[in-house]
């Protein structure tokens, strides 16, 4: 997603901001998974997670 897209989306689904978070915690997860799991056998899923992380930091900063 883009810098505008996130609250796009979450505008769109009318989700508490308790569950935004939640849903950012499991992206969060998900991510760091992929980055250590997929580090040597799929370097683009691994790059993938790095990247998730890397908008989750940039969106979630004050």
């Amino acid at each position: 997603m883009d810098r505008e897209s996130p609250a796009v989306f979450r505008d769109a689904i009318k989700g508490s901001e308790l569950n935004w978070q939640r849903g950012a915690a499991w992206a969060f997860r998900q991510a760091t998974g992929l980055v250590w799991y997929y580090r040597q056998s799929n370097p683009t899923m691994s790059a993938l997670g790095r990247s998730t992380i890397s908008r989750l930091v940039e969106y979630l900063a004050p």
